[in-house]
This record gives structure tokens, sequence and C-alpha cells, in this order.
């Protein structure tokens, strides 16, 4: 397939997955994550293997390390430190500046941040213990 085909194609799934890793007040821009996905598909090209996976689990694969690793290039070397409302916290494990899209991410970082087991803290906010790794995943790739 030509590349420009293929890029063309696949638009919406490099931009749902800039989005997924893309926060608020953050040293980079949408734009930015967008960009690095669509460098990464064009790099990463002509090592498609058909007989391997699909083209869009290829294209997933590629374009998600290649943002996480931008996300690390970029990290800020300070105290890892965010803030919620008013209310701000330091905690080495977790995440810089963010604005919670999700309205229980408060709860759960703070429960983290004074020692709450990942079953504690699923208990508390009826979420699963895997939605909760995830989520604790997630803002660790970022702060890496």
């Amino acid at each position: 397939m030509e590349l420009e085909k293929i890029i063309e194609q696949n638009k919406n799934l490099i931009k749902n997955i800039a989005r997924k890793y893309f926060v608020k007040n953050s040293v980079f821009s949408i734009e930015d994550l967008e960009q690095v996905g669509y460098l990464s598909l064009t790099k990463n090209y002509k090592k498609y293997d058909p007989q391997r996976a699909s083209i869009t689990t290829f294209i997933t694969v590629c374009v998600k390390n290649d943002i996480i690793k931008y996300i690390k290039k970029q990290k800020i070397k300070k105290q890892p430190q965010y803030k919620i409302g008013e209310v701000s916290y330091v905690q080495n494990d977790l995440i810089g500046d963010i604005t919670p899209s999700d309205p229980d991410i408060k709860n759960i970082i703070e429960m983290k941040s004074h020692g709450f087991s990942i079953r504690e803290i699923s208990d508390k906010t009826n979420k699963s213990e895997k939605q909760i790794r995830r989520l604790i995943k997630k803002i660790r790739a970022l702060n890496e």
C-alpha cells in the first residue's frame, strides 16, 4: 500500500492514540503528539509485515511506543507535582501537572499517595482493580 493512503485511512486512529496520552497544561500540545504519531508511521512504514499483524495493530504499537518515548524526553527534570483544584500534591511515583478527566482521579491519586493498595482504592471508588492499575500505569508513563 501507498504511504499517503495508509496515513489518510488511519488518521483517526493516530488522533485517538494521541488523545489518550495528552494531559492538559502539559509541556506539549495534542498536535505535538499527533505529529509524533504521523512521524512514527512514516518512519516504521517499511518495517510492516502483513503476515505478522494487521496494519492497524502495527500502527497502534508503533505510534504508542513513539509517543511514550517523546513524552519521556519532554519531561521536565523536577520533582513531580500535580494540582487538582486548590490542593497541591507531591508524590515521587505519580504525575506532573494534570487536569482530571475522570471525576475520581483526585481521590485515586490522593489514596495512592497515602499508601492505599490497589484493592483498597478499587473498593472505595467502585472501579475494577484493572482500571485503577491502568490509570496509575498511564500516569507513571507520563513521568518516566
